[in-house]
């Protein structure tokens, strides 16, 4: 996540961060949207999603062992 995130502030694109990570570029912008550095409505959304079910589930009892 680091290097993407180095990568990304050097405002490299998700095509070539993904390149040189060896990633899919979408998987790329999931890790940036994760760090919170890739900012777009969407992701805003998702960060907001993702907070809010935090708030509300404990990783431990969602996931089924």
């Amino acid at each position: 996540m680091e290097s993407a995130v180095m990568l990304y502030e050097e405002e490299c694109s998700l095509r070539s961060i993904a390149d040189a990570l060896a990633l899919n570029p979408i998987k790329v912008r999931k890790l940036l949207i994760t760090a919170g550095v890739y900012e777009s409505e969407v992701a805003e959304k998702v960060q907001d999603t993702f907070e809010e079910y935090r708030e509300t589930q404990d990783y431990k009892e969602a996931i089924p062992l």
